[in-house]
């Protein structure tokens, strides 16, 4: 996984943005490339599903926003978990 930091990074961040991978450094920043993460390929396809949703609602400008925002966020909760589990406890991650 390449970042700006001169060292791997081993903190990361899972946060949905409009046409970025959800995999970002949480040192410098930068978005990384899912493709690097070790993720198996299933939780790559739900975490693409997640961003692809959040896009949507976000380009809608959903008059229910808020609530589509909690229900964002419970997801995310969720994959952050599944994320975790699977990088393990040499990587730390956040939401």
């Amino acid at each position: 996984m390449e970042c700006f930091c001169k060292e791997t990074s081993y903190e990361l961040m899972l946060e949905a943005d409009i046409g970025a991978d959800p995999i970002w450094c949480n040192k410098c920043g930068c978005n990384l490339d899912i493709d690097d993460v070790p993720l198996s390929q299933e939780l790559k396809k739900e975490l693409y599903i997640w961003v692809e949703y959040y896009s949507k609602t976000v380009l809608d400008e959903s008059k229910y926003l808020c609530i589509v925002s909690q229900n964002h966020n419970k997801i995310g909760l969720n994959l952050l978990e599944k994320v975790q589990k699977e990088l393990g406890l040499k990587y730390t991650v956040i939401y």
